[in-house]
């Protein structure tokens, strides 16, 4: 892992964050507007890019090492809630607040900025990888209530 690669891309994404930021105190970028550009963002461009990368690859893996990430993911969505309720407990977060402590880490979202970071890294194996692990978490927020245009991807 380069770290270099990992400060150009985290910086491009905080100047690009601070840009929508600062549109939006000037009232360029408004409320409605910015909210369809997350719509836009999260729901055509991040997946087009996740299926951009499937469908670029020479070397595709195996299907059966997809079907193991795949696997492994839905086990870790699985237990990953049950493993922070406990972690917060040991940290003695308030008794009214450990639930919501333990779904922000269990269910923590990649997508707005985890993807661009998976491709800048590792390509678009990397970037592929991401999507498979993230279908379960998809799956897990949209059961759990996600409405379609809150931040679940």
């Amino acid at each position: 892992m380069n770290l270099s690669i990992i400060l150009s891309q985290m910086t491009q994404l905080f100047l690009l964050i601070f840009l929508g930021f600062f549109l939006y105190k000037v009232h360029i970028l408004t409320k409605p507007l910015n909210q369809g550009l997350t719509r836009l963002i999260l729901n055509v461009t991040l997946p087009a890019m996740v299926f951009s990368s499937v469908l670029d690859q020479t070397n595709r893996p195996p299907v059966n090492e997809v079907l193991s990430v795949f696997l492994i993911a839905a086990v870790l969505n699985f237990l990953m809630p049950f493993f922070y309720l406990l972690v917060v407990k040991l940290l003695r977060f308030p008794k009214k607040d450990q639930g919501l402590y333990a779904f922000m880490c269990a269910f923590s979202n990649i997508g707005f900025m985890g993807f661009p970071v998976l491709n800048a890294l590792y390509g678009e194996i990397g970037l592929f990888y991401g999507g498979i692990f993230n279908l379960n978490y998809s799956w897990l927020c949209r059961e759990s209530g996600c409405k379609p245009h809150s931040y679940c991807i």
